[in-house]
């Protein structure tokens, strides 16, 4: 049933075999979601909560889920795993939710997804980017993130179409992200056949980068992939970019959202970046409502964390819908076979690569111009 209901004349005659009595005599459905509302990624999981209110009002505005109000029980897991199963198993035997939804660390969406699968209970991660956690099989987990080996993927795409480098450097930070992203950039320069002339890994907050400075300086790679969160990646790109006359800046693997604020400190002199956005605000209409209703709300801009956790309340709507009450197997089934239109772009759950129900977001590349992030790639969309 994987997929038929992105075809209309399918979904309708699917829906009529499937239709079921909704649950009678109740005013709201409720969907239970677990956020890190304290703790390290506090200010992310307060985003989230933020975008899926705007959702849930929107929602309630349209009628609802079959003329009941959608509401949603969110509790904070501080980011800690230690806390997922109770949460989980409160949702399942006390309040027989019939679907969660999801954020936090890759850590945190690894646990839910565990207990979820066990419980049988459907499970929208929002985020959670550990390639590993869709190549387990889990059966119950949908995700709305891209795994993270896919977030350099419009960088790669434009240094392959635009520059065309005979050589290649490779800089990054020693982490679970940094290495992830190393991975991505060797296995695309051993399919596109450029040299690798040159690889180092940093420790966050090194002093002395020179060595590594000279070295890029004395090779000339075409272009440099580099995986650096602020404060470092201020001074390696300002270092890159004083000593590498490219008309093409370094590309950071790290997602423009988590830069703009040291890149904006550093300024012109950071002039040329190029690093992926996993979401535009520009991208179209309803991401643009989406923006301007959230910045109208809650004062500040919202990134792609916030459009994911947006999308990810509409999904739970399209399932809880057209997928037969509120039983758990059908609303399983449902979130496999679906697609639909989101601010974060069109989200479906494909198997595809080795990853299980994982939905495939448009990825963006953008430069840093000494003041703000401009789209480079692609083009056209």
């Amino acid at each position: 049933m994987k997929h038929l209901l992105r075809s209309p004349v399918l979904f309708a005659a699917l829906m009529a075999v499937m239709a079921a009595p909704r649950v009678s005599g109740a005013e709201e459905v409720v969907v239970g979601v677990i956020l890190p509302l304290s703790g390290t990624q506090a200010a992310l999981g307060h985003m989230q909560k933020n975008s899926m209110s705007l959702a849930v009002e929107g929602v309630n505005r349209r009628g609802g889920i079959d003329g009941q109000d959608l509401k949603l029980d969110i509790r904070d897991s501080g980011g800690r795993v230690s806390d997922i199963r109770a949460i989980i198993d409160h949702f399942v035997n006390d309040k027989a939710y019939p679907l969660v939804l999801g954020g936090g660390s890759s850590k945190v969406i690894d646990a839910m997804a565990e207990r979820c699968q066990y419980r049988n209970l459907p499970l929208v991660s929002i985020t959670g980017s550990n390639d590993g956690i869709t190549r387990k099989g889990y059966s119950y987990l949908f995700r709305v993130a891209p795994p993270r080996s896919e977030y350099p993927a419009a960088a790669l795409e434009y240094a392959a179409a635009v520059i065309d480098p005979k050589k290649v450097a490779l800089w990054h930070e020693p982490s679970d992200f940094g290495s992830s992203m190393a991975d991505a950039v060797r296995e695309s320069v051993r399919e596109k056949g450029w040299e690798l002339v040159w690889e180092g890994s940093f420790e966050p907050g090194t002093m002395n980068l020179e060595e590594s400075f000279k070295a890029l300086e004395t090779l000339k790679p075409d272009a440099v992939f580099l995986c650096a969160f602020p404060p470092d990646d201020t001074r390696i790109v300002t270092g890159l970019t004083g000593r590498l006359k490219s008309k093409h800046g370094p590309f950071n693997l790290v997602p423009a959202s988590s830069l703009g604020g040291s890149l904006a400190a550093c300024g012109e002199g950071c002039a040329g970046v190029l690093a992926p956005s996993l979401w535009l605000s520009s991208s179209g209409p309803a991401s643009q409502r989406y923006n301007n209703d959230y910045v109208d709300r809650f004062g500040t801009l919202p990134d792609y964390h916030g459009a994911q956790a947006y999308a990810a309340v509409l999904v739970a709507v399209q399932a809880l819908r057209h997928g037969g009450g509120l039983e758990t197997e059908a609303l399983k089934e449902t979130l496999g076979a679906m697609g639909i239109s989101t601010p974060y772009g069109y989200v479906t759950f494909p198997d595809r690569g080795g990853h299980t129900n994982q939905n495939n977001p448009p990825n963006y590349l953008v430069r840093w111009n000494g003041e703000g992030f401009e789209k480079v790639w692609p083009k056209g969309q």
